[in-house]
């Protein structure tokens, strides 16, 4: 066809493209311009060819999510191009800032998520120019409150949609929901939708995305470690553009959200929160470097208030075990319990709740329903229907009662491992942060316990980089641990 002609004509002149400039420079406007009309066809094989030759901002921007990979690299990378000429203040504005932050969490390819996460980079460089003072905030502050909250949506909850900039054009992100039938068709389904250069096929429009999966949050498409990659690095984005804001509203802008993650019941938003102040302290230092540990928390309120916090979230475990250790006195010493006294209800910088009349269901109720409750029930079980039908009653009920022991085995597995990961990450922040506890114990003991027993590689490598660190912060010669 024309268009498959095209392509390979297309194609042609990237390897000899130096070479064109250097012995046919009256002929470059004439191929630009053919080659910037072709941008307009958006075939898959005439795109391929001409969005790594060429391409326009705005002509980019339905190619961010385009079908094939190498077509989302090349727009990638075209951007690099122009960032690294003069003059992009003329085409960088709030599109493109809030389409690479979405290609940060809806892709799925590790190579191209690296790519965005430095054309995100490169954006905030030229933007934060002292010359271009206002155009960070202008680009990028009515978009604050929507990246927070599709970095902090819980897994697999769908991300709301409306929060994303859909571009003009005939490729745009899959706005509607796509219904799945079962796994086993998805995987023959997207088996079935790749092409010959390993690159994701999708069909748009009425058909299926390549970002259905990530933005349903659906498990059968997509995995876990996937999705949280591209949290992860969101995250890692939204604290390089916290490193340059303007001091004089940086609290005002961010405070807020981040306290309120801290403070959320959800373990995610928690540990993402600790990774944004964490990439946040270590762009600042990255653009100041100095050995003093309380320099960053003397020149930004902020960081002290995040340290206090996220020091009180690591400081919470000693309650826990201190009551367990009271109970053992009272099962295993025999103190009398009315002698124990009794620990605080709340640890400090724990959201408290206004109404304390309400009872809470939790991990305690469901073991006491598992064996008081169990029990003093059994006992008005008459001895008869007991020993009915082969004891098949009491076997039911205690049944019953093993899934329900199996179900706190499971919250209390999930919970330990959540823990871990959500106390490496404020561990990482703190240390970034470089205000360390009195006592190193909960940082050391949440950092080794992340490269211990963590399961997700890349946060493994994230606490085994906080350790460095930490010892790194504890060589200094004017450290406060010493």
């Amino acid at each position: 066809s024309d268009d498959d002609v095209r392509a390979v004509a297309a194609s042609i002149l990237i390897p000899i493209a130096d070479y064109f400039v250097q012995l046919a420079p009256n002929k470059i406007p004439e191929i630009v311009t053919v080659l910037w009309d072709c941008l307009k066809d958006l075939k898959d094989d005439l795109t391929a060819s001409t969005a790594s030759a060429d391409a326009s901002d705005q002509r980019l921007y339905p190619f961010f999510r385009h079908t094939i990979t190498s077509v989302r690299v090349a727009v990638l990378n075209t951007l690099l191009t122009f960032l690294g000429m003069d003059e992009v203040e003329e085409w960088v504005d709030h599109r493109t800032f809030s389409l690479v932050f979405q290609n940060i969490i809806v892709e799925e390819k590790r190579d191209v998520l690296y790519i965005s996460l430095k054309v995100w980079s490169r954006l905030l460089s030229h933007v934060s120019k002292p010359v271009e003072k206002n155009k960070l905030f202008n680009f990028t502050s009515q978009h604050i409150g929507s990246w927070f909250s599709i970095v902090m949506t819980p897994l697999g909850t769908p991300i709301e949609r409306r929060l994303f900039y859909i571009p003009d054009g005939p490729i745009p992100m899959e706005t509607t929901p796509i219904t799945v039938t079962s796994p086993s068709n998805n995987s023959r389904r997207r088996n079935s939708n790749r092409n010959n250069n390993g690159g994701d096929i999708a069909v748009t429009s009425g058909g299926y995305s390549i970002d259905t999966g990530m933005l349903q949050q659906d498990f059968a498409l997509v995995s876990v470690d996937t999705i949280l990659r591209g949290r992860v690095i969101a995250s890692k984005g939204l604290g390089m553009l916290m490193s340059c804001w303007p001091s004089e509203s940086l609290e005002s802008t961010f405070k807020e959200y981040i306290i309120n993650c801290l403070s959320s019941s959800w373990a995610l938003s928690k540990q993402l929160a600790a990774v944004i102040t964490e990439e946040w302290s270590r762009s600042v230092m990255e653009k100041e470097p100095q050995n003093n540990q309380s320099s960053l928390i003397q020149n930004l309120p902020l960081a002290s208030i995040l340290s206090n916090a996220m020091i009180s979230i690591l400081e919470s475990n000693p309650p826990r075990e201190c009551q367990a250790m009271l109970n053992t006195f009272v099962s295993v010493g025999k103190v009398n319990s009315d002698i124990i006294p009794p620990l605080p209800t709340y640890v400090l910088g724990e959201k408290i709740q206004t109404d304390n009349s309400t009872s809470l269901f939790g991990i305690e109720i469901a073991a006491e329903f598992s064996t008081d409750v169990f029990n003093n029930l059994l006992s008005h079980v008459s001895v008869k229907n007991r020993r009915s039908s082969n004891d098949d009653t009491q076997s039911q009920l205690q049944d019953r009662q093993r899934r329900v022991v199996s179900s706190i085995g499971y919250y209390e597995a999930s919970k330990q491992k959540n823990d871990t990961i959500v106390f490496a990450a404020i561990a990482g922040a703190v240390v970034a942060l470089r205000v360390l506890p009195s006592k190193l114990n909960p940082v050391i003991r949440s950092i080794m316990n992340s490269i211990k027993s963590e399961e997700n590689f890349e946060l493994q490598k994230r606490s085994a980089s906080t350790l460095a660190s930490l010892v790194e912060l504890c060589s200094y010669e004017d450290n406060t641990i010493r």
